[in-house]
């Protein structure tokens, strides 16, 4: 049986539903900041197993270089979770924004997810 304590913590999750593009997501970037800004502690979920991507592998650098524009809400830890067809892209993005330094790891499940957000990694 394993027990954990969970301390209280900010869960901000993001769910977009429409067809992602660069400029889509940069707002989603903003949107997300904002609120983080009223929070001290807090997790990032970026759920987009619901919506369709039409960005290449040059967006989604440009994308992960655009963190930097909100490099204090993104040192905590994100997560995104994403459709198994989307594995490559995510898999590039979260590799990108990690090479930046930046805390992304991306995952097929929220369970998967959430393990990651309260364990040590």
């Amino acid at each position: 049986m394993h027990i954990k304590i969970i301390n209280t913590i900010s869960l901000i999750r993001a769910t977009p539903v429409r067809q992602l593009n660069l400029e889509e997501c940069k707002n989603l970037l903003l949107a997300i900041a904002l609120i983080a800004k009223h929070s001290d502690k807090y997790y990032i979920i970026i759920d987009t197993r619901k919506t369709k991507s039409i960005m290449s592998v040059i967006d989604l650098w440009y994308l992960s270089a655009h963190l930097y524009e909100y490099k204090d809400t993104f040192a905590q830890k994100t997560v995104i979770l994403y459709k198994p067809e989307h594995f490559d892209n995510v898999d590039f993005f979260s590799l990108c924004s990690i090479n930046r330094g930046y805390k992304v790891n991306a995952y097929p499940t929220y369970e998967e997810g959430i393990e990651w957000l309260l364990g040590n990694g």
